[in-house]
């Protein structure tokens, strides 16, 4: 868990970034993963979602299937983010002077597959 909270961390670009109480922090005792699958933390799971949203970083988009794409509540957040990763890599391929991505699938023991854009 420490993992994920770390690249969300990096990829939102600070801590306070996101809302403080939707962070997996040790002191907090809510983890990311609790946010995305219990429904206890639905409307945390709204807000952590509309943070992932308004940040518009494909990075974030990432950590946030990494952390809650194999969760029942936060399966259609999850189609959505790959969707939107799909779909920027696939214009970022048209643009000019562009740079090259690499693009790949990882699937974790779960089954849930993770969409890398570099």
């Amino acid at each position: 868990m420490k993992k994920i909270v770390s690249r969300f961390l990096i990829s939102v670009g600070a801590m306070t970034a996101a809302p403080a109480p939707l962070l997996a922090q040790e002191h907090s005792g809510i983890s990311i993963g609790d946010v995305c699958s219990k429904p206890e933390y639905a409307e945390q799971s709204k807000k952590l979602w509309g943070h992932v949203q308004a940040a518009d970083k494909t990075e974030v988009y990432i950590a946030y299937l990494e952390a809650c794409g194999s969760s029942a509540q936060t399966a259609e957040y999850a189609a959505i983010a790959r969707e939107i990763v799909v779909q920027r890599t696939a214009n970022f391929t048209r643009m000019p002077r562009k740079v090259e991505r690499i693009v790949w699938e990882d699937s974790n023991p779960n089954g849930f597959t993770s969409i890398y854009v570099y």
